[in-house]
Protein backbone atom coordinates (compact mmCIF):
# COMPACT_ATOMS: atom_id res chain seq x y z
CA UNK A 1 0.00 0.00 0.00
CA UNK A 2 0.94 3.61 -0.80
CA UNK A 3 0.54 7.14 0.63
CA UNK A 4 0.58 10.39 -0.44
CA UNK A 5 -0.36 13.35 2.20
CA UNK A 6 -4.06 12.16 3.43
CA UNK A 7 -4.41 9.70 0.87
CA UNK A 8 -3.83 5.67 1.26
CA UNK A 9 -4.36 3.59 -2.20
CA UNK A 10 -2.73 -0.08 -3.35
CA UNK A 11 -2.25 -1.21 -6.73
CA UNK A 12 -3.12 -4.80 -7.35
CA UNK A 13 -0.91 -7.18 -9.51
CA UNK A 14 1.96 -4.82 -8.92
CA UNK A 15 5.02 -7.13 -9.60
CA UNK A 16 8.08 -8.51 -11.19
CA UNK A 17 9.28 -6.35 -14.07
CA UNK A 18 5.79 -4.46 -13.99
CA UNK A 19 6.99 -2.41 -10.57
CA UNK A 20 7.22 1.37 -10.49
CA UNK A 21 10.77 2.88 -8.59
CA UNK A 22 9.14 5.83 -8.66
CA UNK A 23 6.05 4.38 -6.06
CA UNK A 24 8.81 2.98 -3.88
CA UNK A 25 9.32 5.50 -1.40
CA UNK A 26 6.05 6.00 -1.15
CA UNK A 27 5.63 2.89 0.39
CA UNK A 28 3.05 2.51 3.84
CA UNK A 29 2.09 -0.02 6.23
CA UNK A 30 -1.39 -0.69 6.47
CA UNK A 31 -4.55 -2.76 5.44
CA UNK A 32 -7.36 -0.24 4.58
CA UNK A 33 -6.73 1.78 1.18
CA UNK A 34 -9.05 4.51 0.54
CA UNK A 35 -8.57 3.80 -3.34
CA UNK A 36 -7.45 0.83 -5.10
CA UNK A 37 -6.64 0.12 -8.34
CA UNK A 38 -5.90 -3.60 -10.29
CA UNK A 39 -3.94 -4.24 -13.46
CA UNK A 40 -4.81 -6.42 -15.83
CA UNK A 41 -3.65 -7.49 -18.86
CA UNK A 42 -5.64 -8.69 -22.31
CA UNK A 43 -5.17 -9.27 -25.78
CA UNK A 44 -7.84 -6.74 -26.64
CA UNK A 45 -8.16 -3.77 -24.85
CA UNK A 46 -12.42 -2.54 -23.66
CA UNK A 47 -11.89 0.36 -25.89
CA UNK A 48 -15.11 2.36 -25.33
CA UNK A 49 -17.78 2.48 -28.61
CA UNK A 50 -17.74 5.12 -31.10
CA UNK A 51 -19.87 7.70 -30.85
CA UNK A 52 -20.40 6.54 -26.89
CA UNK A 53 -20.56 10.45 -25.48
CA UNK A 54 -16.66 10.31 -26.33
CA UNK A 55 -14.55 13.83 -24.97
CA UNK A 56 -10.82 13.57 -26.32
CA UNK A 57 -7.77 15.45 -24.52
CA UNK A 58 -4.77 15.79 -25.64
CA UNK A 59 -3.57 12.21 -24.54
CA UNK A 60 -6.89 10.87 -23.73
CA UNK A 61 -10.61 9.73 -24.51
CA UNK A 62 -12.89 9.25 -21.52
CA UNK A 63 -16.51 7.90 -21.84
CA UNK A 64 -19.27 6.67 -19.79
CA UNK A 65 -19.28 3.29 -19.10
CA UNK A 66 -21.33 0.43 -17.63
CA UNK A 67 -22.76 0.76 -13.51
CA UNK A 68 -21.83 4.34 -13.34
CA UNK A 69 -18.05 3.88 -14.49
CA UNK A 70 -15.47 5.69 -16.53
CA UNK A 71 -13.81 4.68 -19.51
CA UNK A 72 -10.46 6.41 -19.79
CA UNK A 73 -8.51 5.69 -22.54
CA UNK A 74 -4.59 6.26 -22.60
CA UNK A 75 -2.97 7.76 -26.04
CA UNK A 76 0.70 7.39 -27.46
CA UNK A 77 0.94 9.23 -31.06
CA UNK A 78 -2.52 9.19 -30.95
CA UNK A 79 -2.96 5.40 -30.32
CA UNK A 80 -4.28 3.51 -27.30
CA UNK A 81 -1.62 1.89 -25.49
CA UNK A 82 -3.70 1.50 -22.00
CA UNK A 83 -7.85 1.55 -20.59
CA UNK A 84 -8.65 2.29 -17.05
CA UNK A 85 -12.00 1.61 -16.08
CA UNK A 86 -12.81 3.65 -13.45
CA UNK A 87 -15.59 3.46 -9.90
CA UNK A 88 -16.18 5.73 -7.46
CA UNK A 89 -13.68 3.83 -4.87
CA UNK A 90 -11.53 1.59 -7.29
CA UNK A 91 -10.27 1.18 -11.08
CA UNK A 92 -8.73 -1.52 -13.38
CA UNK A 93 -5.83 -0.32 -15.71
CA UNK A 94 -6.19 -2.49 -18.63
CA UNK A 95 -2.56 -2.94 -20.10
CA UNK A 96 -1.81 -5.01 -23.61
CA UNK A 97 -0.50 -8.74 -23.26
CA UNK A 98 2.47 -7.98 -24.86
CA UNK A 99 3.48 -5.57 -22.94
CA UNK A 100 3.35 -7.88 -19.94
CA UNK A 101 7.35 -8.13 -18.51
CA UNK A 102 8.34 -5.01 -20.13
CA UNK A 103 10.04 -2.30 -18.45
CA UNK A 104 8.32 0.84 -19.68
CA UNK A 105 5.54 0.22 -16.59
CA UNK A 106 8.73 1.59 -14.08
CA UNK A 107 8.44 4.83 -15.59
CA UNK A 108 4.90 5.40 -17.19
CA UNK A 109 2.75 3.13 -15.19
CA UNK A 110 2.59 6.21 -12.30
CA UNK A 111 1.01 8.59 -14.68
CA UNK A 112 -1.59 6.00 -15.63
CA UNK A 113 -3.06 6.21 -12.29
CA UNK A 114 -4.64 9.37 -12.05
CA UNK A 115 -3.88 10.05 -8.95
CA UNK A 116 -5.42 13.30 -9.01
CA UNK A 117 -8.90 11.86 -9.23
CA UNK A 118 -8.61 10.31 -5.85
CA UNK A 119 -6.51 12.82 -4.07
CA UNK A 120 -9.14 15.79 -4.93
CA UNK A 121 -11.38 13.72 -2.70
CA UNK A 122 -8.99 13.90 -0.23
CA UNK A 123 -9.27 17.82 -0.09
CA UNK A 124 -5.89 17.81 -2.42
CA UNK A 125 -4.71 19.50 -6.40
CA UNK A 126 -2.29 18.24 -8.29
CA UNK A 127 0.12 21.52 -9.70
CA UNK A 128 2.54 21.58 -12.14
CA UNK A 129 5.17 23.37 -10.32
CA UNK A 130 8.96 22.79 -9.09
CA UNK A 131 9.00 22.66 -5.50
CA UNK A 132 11.89 22.88 -3.27
CA UNK A 133 11.95 22.51 0.69
CA UNK A 134 13.83 24.53 3.14
CA UNK A 135 13.55 25.04 6.84
CA UNK A 136 10.79 22.80 6.98
CA UNK A 137 8.78 24.93 4.25
CA UNK A 138 7.75 24.51 0.63
CA UNK A 139 8.53 27.04 -1.87
CA UNK A 140 6.41 26.44 -5.51
CA UNK A 141 7.62 27.79 -8.35
CA UNK A 142 4.70 27.15 -11.07
CA UNK A 143 4.54 28.60 -14.56
CA UNK A 144 4.34 27.25 -18.29
CA UNK A 145 6.28 25.10 -19.81
CA UNK A 146 9.96 26.90 -20.24
CA UNK A 147 8.78 29.49 -17.49
CA UNK A 148 12.07 28.92 -15.14
CA UNK A 149 10.47 26.61 -12.64
CA UNK A 150 13.62 24.22 -12.95
CA UNK A 151 15.97 27.37 -13.21
CA UNK A 152 15.17 28.85 -9.70
CA UNK A 153 14.81 25.47 -7.70
CA UNK A 154 17.99 24.41 -9.33
CA UNK A 155 19.47 27.99 -7.78
CA UNK A 156 17.96 27.77 -4.49
CA UNK A 157 19.33 23.78 -4.32
CA UNK A 158 22.68 25.09 -5.05
CA UNK A 159 23.08 28.39 -3.33
CA UNK A 160 20.65 27.65 -0.44
CA UNK A 161 20.83 24.49 0.09
CA UNK A 162 17.46 23.30 -0.69
CA UNK A 163 16.07 19.94 -1.28
CA UNK A 164 14.63 19.87 -4.52
CA UNK A 165 11.12 17.41 -3.76
CA UNK A 166 9.86 17.27 -7.30
CA UNK A 167 10.55 19.52 -10.59
CA UNK A 168 7.23 18.93 -11.87
CA UNK A 169 4.28 18.60 -10.46
CA UNK A 170 2.53 17.92 -6.26
CA UNK A 171 -0.40 17.94 -4.38
CA UNK A 172 -1.47 21.05 -2.37
CA UNK A 173 -3.71 20.31 0.25
CA UNK A 174 -5.16 20.93 3.53
CA UNK A 175 -3.89 18.88 6.45
CA UNK A 176 -5.24 19.19 9.80
CA UNK A 177 -5.93 23.08 9.08
CA UNK A 178 -2.95 24.04 7.60
CA UNK A 179 -1.73 23.77 3.67
CA UNK A 180 0.85 21.36 2.87
CA UNK A 181 2.92 20.58 -0.11
CA UNK A 182 3.24 16.69 -0.72
CA UNK A 183 5.38 15.00 -3.44
CA UNK A 184 4.28 12.56 -5.83
CA UNK A 185 5.60 9.82 -7.97
CA UNK A 186 5.26 11.34 -10.59
CA UNK A 187 7.80 13.97 -12.04
CA UNK A 188 7.65 14.51 -15.68
CA UNK A 189 11.61 14.56 -17.17
CA UNK A 190 12.70 15.69 -14.13
CA UNK A 191 14.71 13.05 -11.52
CA UNK A 192 13.64 14.90 -8.48
CA UNK A 193 10.45 13.00 -6.58
CA UNK A 194 10.92 12.50 -2.97
CA UNK A 195 8.21 11.46 -0.50
CA UNK A 196 8.23 14.66 1.61
CA UNK A 197 5.31 16.60 3.32
CA UNK A 198 6.07 20.23 4.19
CA UNK A 199 3.30 23.39 4.99
CA UNK A 200 3.32 25.90 2.18
CA UNK A 201 5.05 28.85 2.64
CA UNK A 202 4.42 30.22 -0.30
CA UNK A 203 2.94 29.83 -4.52
CA UNK A 204 5.86 31.87 -6.66
CA UNK A 205 4.01 32.50 -9.89
CA UNK A 206 7.32 33.49 -12.34
CA UNK A 207 8.01 35.33 -15.27
CA UNK A 208 11.37 35.74 -17.00
CA UNK A 209 12.31 39.59 -16.65
CA UNK A 210 15.70 41.41 -17.40
CA UNK A 211 15.15 42.45 -13.38
CA UNK A 212 13.96 41.46 -10.20
CA UNK A 213 10.39 42.82 -9.01
CA UNK A 214 8.64 40.28 -6.55
CA UNK A 215 4.71 41.52 -5.89
CA UNK A 216 2.20 39.99 -3.24
CA UNK A 217 -1.37 39.01 -5.56
CA UNK A 218 -3.13 36.93 -3.54
CA UNK A 219 -6.36 35.83 -4.89
CA UNK A 220 -5.36 38.29 -8.58
CA UNK A 221 -3.12 35.05 -8.74
CA UNK A 222 -5.98 32.39 -8.84
CA UNK A 223 -6.07 32.21 -13.16
CA UNK A 224 -2.15 31.36 -13.27
CA UNK A 225 -2.47 28.79 -10.56
CA UNK A 226 -5.39 27.15 -11.73
CA UNK A 227 -4.14 27.10 -15.39
CA UNK A 228 -0.96 25.04 -13.58
CA UNK A 229 -3.51 22.58 -12.40
CA UNK A 230 -3.81 19.12 -13.94
CA UNK A 231 -7.75 18.74 -14.48
CA UNK A 232 -9.77 16.12 -15.93
CA UNK A 233 -11.59 18.01 -18.73
CA UNK A 234 -14.28 15.05 -19.53
CA UNK A 235 -15.25 15.35 -15.86
CA UNK A 236 -17.41 18.40 -15.03
CA UNK A 237 -17.87 18.05 -11.32
CA UNK A 238 -14.00 17.34 -10.76
CA UNK A 239 -13.14 20.53 -12.61
CA UNK A 240 -15.62 22.36 -10.41
CA UNK A 241 -14.50 20.94 -7.29
CA UNK A 242 -11.09 21.28 -8.13
CA UNK A 243 -11.66 25.41 -8.93
CA UNK A 244 -13.21 25.88 -5.50
CA UNK A 245 -9.87 24.17 -3.70
CA UNK A 246 -7.91 26.50 -5.99
CA UNK A 247 -9.47 29.45 -5.20
CA UNK A 248 -9.51 28.45 -1.32
CA UNK A 249 -5.72 28.05 -1.57
CA UNK A 250 -5.06 31.47 -3.25
CA UNK A 251 -6.79 33.30 -0.08
CA UNK A 252 -5.36 31.34 2.36
CA UNK A 253 -1.66 30.67 0.66
CA UNK A 254 0.86 34.06 0.20
CA UNK A 255 1.08 34.23 -3.38
CA UNK A 256 3.26 36.08 -5.01
CA UNK A 257 4.17 36.75 -8.97
CA UNK A 258 8.05 37.51 -9.41
CA UNK A 259 9.56 38.46 -12.30
CA UNK A 260 12.70 37.78 -12.23
CA UNK A 261 15.86 37.02 -13.73
CA UNK A 262 18.52 33.52 -14.15
CA UNK A 263 21.22 35.51 -11.35
CA UNK A 264 21.64 34.93 -8.26
CA UNK A 265 20.11 37.54 -6.79
CA UNK A 266 16.91 36.42 -7.59
CA UNK A 267 17.19 33.85 -5.17
CA UNK A 268 18.57 36.67 -2.88
CA UNK A 269 15.40 38.43 -3.06
CA UNK A 270 13.09 36.19 -3.42
CA UNK A 271 14.74 34.26 -0.11
CA UNK A 272 14.72 37.16 1.85
CA UNK A 273 11.10 38.59 1.33
CA UNK A 274 10.21 34.80 2.22
CA UNK A 275 11.71 34.12 5.00
CA UNK A 276 12.22 37.80 5.92
CA UNK A 277 15.58 37.44 6.96
CA UNK A 278 19.25 37.56 4.92
CA UNK A 279 20.03 34.26 3.66
CA UNK A 280 22.76 31.83 5.04
CA UNK A 281 25.56 31.27 4.27
CA UNK A 282 25.76 28.46 2.15
CA UNK A 283 27.93 28.30 -0.89
CA UNK A 284 28.18 27.09 -4.17
CA UNK A 285 29.36 23.96 -2.65
CA UNK A 286 26.18 22.43 -3.05
CA UNK A 287 25.98 22.09 -6.69
CA UNK A 288 28.09 19.29 -6.75
CA UNK A 289 26.66 17.48 -4.75
CA UNK A 290 24.79 14.34 -6.30
CA UNK A 291 21.09 14.19 -5.50
CA UNK A 292 19.16 10.98 -4.88
CA UNK A 293 16.54 10.39 -7.59
CA UNK A 294 13.16 9.22 -6.27
CA UNK A 295 14.38 8.45 -2.62
CA UNK A 296 13.83 9.12 1.03
CA UNK A 297 15.86 11.81 2.94
CA UNK A 298 18.24 10.11 5.04
CA UNK A 299 20.98 11.31 7.51
CA UNK A 300 21.31 12.89 10.70
CA UNK A 301 19.64 16.18 10.79
CA UNK A 302 16.36 15.41 8.72
CA UNK A 303 13.26 17.66 10.17
CA UNK A 304 11.15 16.85 7.32
CA UNK A 305 8.06 14.70 7.29
CA UNK A 306 7.74 11.30 5.24
CA UNK A 307 4.73 8.87 4.81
Amino acid sequence: MYRIGNLTFSVRNLTGDQSADRLIPFLHEGSQPDYRYELRFCRVLPLPRPGAGLIRSQDTIAAPGENGSTVIVHLSEGEPFAVTVEQESCAVIYLPESSRGKPWHAYFLPDLLHLERPLLKKDCFVLHAAYVALEDSAVLFTAPSGGGKSTQAGMWANLLGARIINGDKLAVGIQEGSWFAHGLPVSGSSADCRNESHPVRAIVILEKAGENSLTRVGIAGFNRVFSQTVLNPWDGEFCGKAMDLVARACQEIPIYLFRCTKTPDAVHVLYRALFEKEEPTHGNEQSNRPRADCGRQTGPGSNHRQF
